[in-house]
């Protein structure tokens, strides 16, 4: 376990697990009057503080690294273990404003059904990387409850026709530069060079966030991909600089399998899902592609729990370095009542 309480494989699903194993012994020591050491305790609470950071309010991981629904123990399961391990346990935990886990590698923000989780960490742990993917500078985005940015997930392990692809760089909310990985991921679980992340700065408050990070990509000699994220109640809006001048990367945004596109434009787009509308606006991008997931194809799928693959609208922002591309995301409308879509 990290100091601020992560799991080091840096998984959502994983820290789950481990979590509920430590819960569990701890709960079993004290039923058979066995000492537990006070540092158990203390490792257990900072795990259950990153916990309701690293999942959304409907109790379901974010799926960042190797994560997916309905594998990990339920946050109903957890949140019992944790009220019998401390009985001052708020009724409503919940977690409102900006948070950093800094070792673990991730910041956010949530504001009255708009939640952002950011990765500005490393892949993974040096010694054992084997749940990292190239997602260095992505995030998930909420807003009024529904899935709107999302990480393509993580659909299963060896021999799943989709391993390679969930964990490669165009699979996440996140830049490409020159058609190079971020990191040198092979096989089911092996790395090789993998990318080096900085978070330059982490700024939060009640009515928005903003953070600023860094990711030079391996074997990319002087490139650099800097990523502001600015996160309100009014939407989002990411900038992208990559350096050197001229070189050339894409950036890409994946949307919920919800969302359907309803009007194009040369700076933009439209999409919807139920009641809630999204006007999508960029600038700087020599060109833009949509994949509405229409083909087989590996390269426009959700995949959410193992064994399951979504096609999903990709949109992809071609760019030159030297010439930032800027996106703004905006709220049209919020479905009545905040509900929830899985």
């Amino acid at each position: 376990m990290l100091a601020d309480g992560g799991h080091a494989e840096r998984s959502p699903m994983y820290h789950a697990i481990a979590m509920a194993d430590l819960f569990e012994a701890i709960l079993l020591a004290r039923a058979v009057s066995a000492p537990v050491p006070p540092a158990m305790l203390s490792v257990a609470g900072r795990m259950w503080h990153a916990w309701l950071r690293l999942s959304r309010p409907d109790g379901l991981p974010h799926l960042l690294n190797d994560s997916a629904d309905g594998i990990a123990p339920s946050h109903g399961y957890l949140e019992t273990l944790a009220r019998r391990l401390w009985t001052d346990l708020p009724e409503e935990p919940g977690v409102s404003g900006g948070w950093a886990l800094r070792d673990s590698g991730f910041v956010g923000w949530r504001n009255d059904g708009r939640v952002l989780v950011a990765d500005v960490g490393p892949p993974g742990p040096q010694h054992q990387p084997a749940h990292s993917h190239c997602g260095a500078l992505g995030y998930e985005w909420d807003t009024g409850g529904q899935r709107v940015l999302v990480d393509s997930g993580v659909a299963g392990y060896d021999d799943d026709p989709l391993r390679s692809y969930v964990r490669s760089t165009r699979a996440h909310n996140t830049v490409m530069v020159a058609e190079r990985e971020q990191s040198e991921n092979w096989g089911t679980f092996r790395v090789g060079g993998r990318a080096s992340v900085s978070l330059l700065a982490f700024e939060s408050g009640p009515e928005e966030a903003v953070v600023e990070a860094l990711c030079r990509p391996f074997g990319s000699g002087g490139v650099r991909h800097r990523r502001k994220i600015r996160c309100s109640a009014a939407g989002l809006t990411v900038e992208d600089e990559v350096e050197p001048a001229g070189i050339p990367f894409q950036d890409f945004l994946h949307f919920h399998p919800a969302f359907a596109m309803v009007e194009e434009s040369s700076d933009g787009m439209v999409l919807e899902a139920g009641e809630l509308r999204i006007r999508v606006t960029f600038e700087g991008a020599v060109a833009c592609e949509v994949d509405r997931g229409e083909s087989d194809a590996p390269t426009a799928w959700y995949c959410p729990a193992f064994g399951v693959r979504i096609p999903a609208p990709v949109v992809t922002l071609a760019g030159t370095g030297g010439v930032p591309i800027r996106y703004c995301i905006e709220v049209d409308g919020d479905r009545d009542g905040g509900g929830r879509t899985p």
